[in-house]
Formats: structure tokens, sequence, C-alpha cells
């Protein structure tokens, strides 16, 4: 008795190889894409942070140097700095889409925020006395 296979059944092996590949293929880019997000958003953090705190570090070596002249000098906690950075960075990321009145928005909002931490440290201080 003879085999006789039906001429279709000779591609499912090498349907089943390409989708096969195909579904491993697609798999593997969308987990790499996410993956390099992520690597982008941390690198992007400790950017932030980092500028941030050189940002304070030099604030603070000058209001030393104020006070040791003999002058007052005010130093705003290190958070506020973060969030400027954080806030600034929006479109400082998107160069081609900075432009005045955008800055301005920006800087308006970081006023705000940093108005609400102000009205914060003073209800705090309150409290505690």
């Amino acid at each position: 008795m003879a085999n006789n296979i039906p001429a279709w059944t000779l591609w499912i092996p090498l349907l089943s190889a390409i989708l096969g590949g195909s579904v491993t293929g697609l798999t593997n880019f969308f987990i790499n894409k996410t993956n390099k997000k992520t690597e982008e958003r941390k690198h992007l953090k400790e950017m932030i942070i980092k500028t941030a705190t050189e940002n304070w570090k030099q604030s603070h070596d000058l209001a030393k140097f104020v006070v040791e002249k003999g002058e007052k000098a005010a130093l705003a906690p290190i958070e506020i700095y973060i969030i400027h950075m954080a806030k600034l960075s929006e479109i400082l990321l998107n160069p081609d889409k900075i432009d005045k009145n955008l800055l301005i928005l920006k800087l308006k909002e970081i006023d705000e925020i940093i108005d609400a931490h102000k009205k914060y440290d003073d209800i705090k201080r309150k409290n505690s006395q």
C-alpha cells in the first residue's frame, strides 16, 4: 500500500516555522521596545535628579559664601530644585516644541508648585509649634 500524502501537507512544517518565528520575533520586538522605553525613563529620572542636585549644591555654595560675607541668604529645599528640573524637562526634551508661550506656561506651573510647597511648609511649621 502506498502512502498518498496530499501535497499541501508538505507546507505545514514550513508554515509552522515561519509562523513560530514571526510570533517570537514580534514578541521580542515589543519586549525590547518596552525595555528601551523603561531604560530611557530611568536615565531621564537620574539626569533630572543629578542636574537638580548639582544646581542645589551650587546654590548652597553661593548661599554659604553670602553668609560668610555677613549677609542673609535663603536656600530652598532640594525637592524644589528637583520639581523645577522635572517640570522644565517636560519641554526641554522636546526641543522642536519649545516656544515662548509653552515656556511661560511651564514656569507658571513651577511657581504654583513652589507656592503650594511654601504653604505646606508654613502649615507644618505652625502645627509643630
